[in-house]
């Protein structure tokens, strides 16, 4: 069985210098990693004029290692091309998981201009652009609902490989920030091909759960609180990596249009006249092997993408000197995370900054040099109390160590739910996959209760490491602060702190699908009585209404009227919570089985009878799946492919467990 061992390169991989190897490089990783890329690029699409940087690493019990890196093709990020090196004990490649299907081979100097992209980005989204003096644009054609259309500004914008289901191609990435007419934020990324304006698809990056839950169901419970440093004490958990839970006083980020309407609360700020300012200046690393003379991009001509505001973007890129510490000469292999970007042609120059990441060895115990939890200044305006720079968000604070009254009016009831639910979700990912906090590098994040006035969802920023939580609109939706709403918004962190399932259609349902099964089995693991384990999310938000908007049933999902119970060609264009019924009804299947059971009746899609494994072995399969094999744009097809390997690793091949989740695949007719 695989070990839960999940490290961050960026922080821990140190090179032992004083063992003093007759070849240091012969043991390097990086080295490795790289010679594994060469040994077959027919399979890991490996070919000149490429880098990589490496995410993380999973190393099973018998010495095998799963080296999750991301792919950037002269400088630029390509969207989809990560991928993971499955490799030998002995450094051997044994397998790869990837979506692309060829090395990226092309120009790099856009024909369009950054304006025209943007024009065509504005066209393909469901808001619309806010005019220099704040006035909104007359709305626009729009492929996106235009009911929704709402105010929006340009966030940014960089040139991208676009890696998706056909051949790579130069595209711009435009980020679009807004709040749609309902009152949800967006911040829509929409992928505009650089040669004829076509848009290639677009992905809102806001993670969202529209999920249930008060103070209610989780009853009298116990907190791990800290000292205040100015008496009484604070909603915060040292022994859970610093998991703290903040009041944002019905405030929000600056910049989300939420506050700069009042809706939500702050003052805001408009960063979105330049194209670029969610970029700024970085530094590269000689690549001479693998650029030709003429190929090859200048230091300054590297920037690096700056989080923006709710964004699923990478950690802190390598900067300066110590971009030299992480990488060898001629090894196009990099420890820590980060983007290689090369600016486009005709773009403003971009902001300086510092940011600076500590090469291996330095900080590594969040002392002086090491970037502060949840990211700092560099990760969306905060600070490491604050990280999503929240104006007026304070500590939660209590004389007498008892937070809330068990009513939803007591605003402190709210936020000790938020931290309960975190807690135990951390408890789950660590007892039942050793995981070492959410990010699998012992960080705690940062949550947020009463985020914004009336917001009726949650929403998760692995970039700032951070939560936030809406009321609810005081009517029909109560605190979204229920248990396993709270751990699906966690179970977010566990996914995209490796990039993994970030894509947009079925990668997008696959992760909200993961949050769901993720949310549910953490409130199994808690077995709390006054929130009874279930395999439905967001049962109890709407109170006894007849019209159920926002629950989802795991047994059979077509019972909300909305998601689908069985695979089709069309499911990746359902909106991605309602598209997830699909993974959500395997995995019921595949812990349950199929017809009655406690937790409810589920068919399925081929009128097959499927006998299930139970939940803790369904659960084992689910978390290797998605932390091993899945990469940023996996779909179904290669879901099932990834989870049959899970099993077989955990099980062995002819197991009845691995035909098991063969046979619930075939169930929801993902073959």
């Amino acid at each position: 069985m695989a070990i839960g061992l999940v490290v961050s390169l960026a922080t821990v991989i140190t090179v032992n210098a004083s063992a003093d190897p007759p070849d240091p490089r012969a043991s390097d990783l990086r080295v490795l990693a790289y010679e594994a890329l060469k040994s077959d690029p027919a399979q890991t699409h490996y070919a000149r004029g490429q880098t990589f940087r490496t995410r993380s690493i999973e190393q099973d019990d018998n010495g095998d290692r799963h080296i999750r890196m991301d792919r950037y093709y002269r400088g630029l990020p390509v969207i989809g091309g990560d991928l993971v090196l499955h490799m030998s004990k002995g450094g051997g490649l044994k397998s790869t998981s990837q979506t692309l299907t060829e090395a990226p081979d092309l120009g790099t100097d856009p024909a369009l201009s950054v304006e025209e992209a943007w024009k065509r980005a504005f066209r393909h989204t469901p808001v619309r652009e806010r005019a220099q003096g704040g006035a909104v644009t007359k709305p626009q054609a729009a492929a996106g609902p235009g009911k929704d259309a709402a105010r929006a500004a340009r966030a940014g914008s960089r040139l991208v490989v676009w890696a998706g289901k056909k051949k790579p191609r130069l595209a711009y990435e435009n980020v679009i920030r807004g709040v749609r007419a309902d009152g949800t934020p967006a911040q829509v990324h929409t992928y505009v091909e650089a040669e004829n304006g076509k848009v290639l698809g677009t992905r809102d990056r806001y993670l969202h759960e529209q999920g249930t839950g008060n103070t209610l169901y989780s009853g009298q419970v116990e907190l791990e609180t800290t000292p205040g440093e100015q008496g009484g004490f604070e909603l915060r958990d040292d022994s859970r990596g610093g998991l703290t839970t903040l009041d944002a006083k019905n405030g929000c980020v600056q910049g989300d249009p939420l506050c700069e309407t009042g809706a939500g609360g702050g003052s805001g700020s408009d960063q979105s006249q330049g194209p670029n300012n969610a970029f700024e200046e970085g530094e590269f690393f000689e690549e001479e092997e693998f650029f030709e003379e003429e190929e090859f991009f200048e230091e300054e001509e590297f920037f690096e993408e700056e989080a923006v505001f709710f964004g699923l973007g990478p950690l802190p890129a390598v900067r300066g000197k110590a971009s030299k510490s992480y990488c060898l000469e001629g090894v196009p292999v990099c420890y820590g995370s980060g983007q290689q970007v090369r600016q486009f042609e005709g773009a403003p120059p971009p902001g300086e900054g510092d940011g600076q990441v500590p090469p291996p060895g330095e900080g590594d115990d969040g002392g002086e040099g090491s970037p502060p939890p949840g990211g700092g200044d560099d990760q969306g305006g905060g600070d490491a109390d604050n990280p999503l720079g929240i104006p007026g968000a304070t500590s939660i604070v209590s004389e007498d160590n008892s937070f809330g009254t068990g009513d939803a009016s007591d605003r402190d009831t709210v936020a000790a739910d938020i931290h309960y639910g975190a807690s135990q979700a951390s408890d789950y990912f660590q007892e039942k996959f050793g995981r070492n906090g959410f990010g699998g590098d012992g960080r705690g994040p940062t949550v947020y209760a009463h985020y914004g006035d009336g917001v009726t969802n949650a929403f998760a920023d692995p970039v700032t490491f951070s939560a936030v939580f809406g009321d609810g609109d005081g009517q029909n939706v109560q605190p979204l602060t229920e248990l396993d709403v709270v751990a699906h918004e966690m179970a977010h962190l566990v996914t995209l702190s490796n990039n993994a399932l970030s894509g947009p259609g079925e990668a997008t349902a696959l992760n909200e699908s993961t949050s769901d099964i993720f949310g549910a089995m953490a409130e199994f693991f808690t077995n709390n009585p006054e929130d009874p384990p279930d395999f439905v999310l967001g049962e109890g938000l709407e109170g006894d209404s007849q019209e159920k908007l926002l629950t989802r049933f795991m047994d059979q999902p077509s019972k909300d009227g909305r998601s689908p119970d069985c695979f089709s060609s069309d499911v990746g264009q359902l909106e991605p919570h309602d598209a997830g019924g699909v993974s959500n009804h395997f995995f019921f299947l595949l812990a349950n089985g199929s017809g009655e059971s406690e937790f409810g009746n589920s068919p399925t899609c081929d009128n097959s009878q499927v006998k299930g494994i139970g939940r803790d072995a369904a659960e084992q399969i689910w978390f290797r799946a998605v932390t091993t094999y899945f990469t940023s744009d996996t779909g179904f097809q290669n879901a099932r492919k990834g989870s049959l390997q899970a099993a077989a690793d955990l099980f062995g091949q002819n197991s009845s467990e691995a035909q098991t989740v063969a046979k619930a695949w075939d169930a929801v007719n993902v073959k």
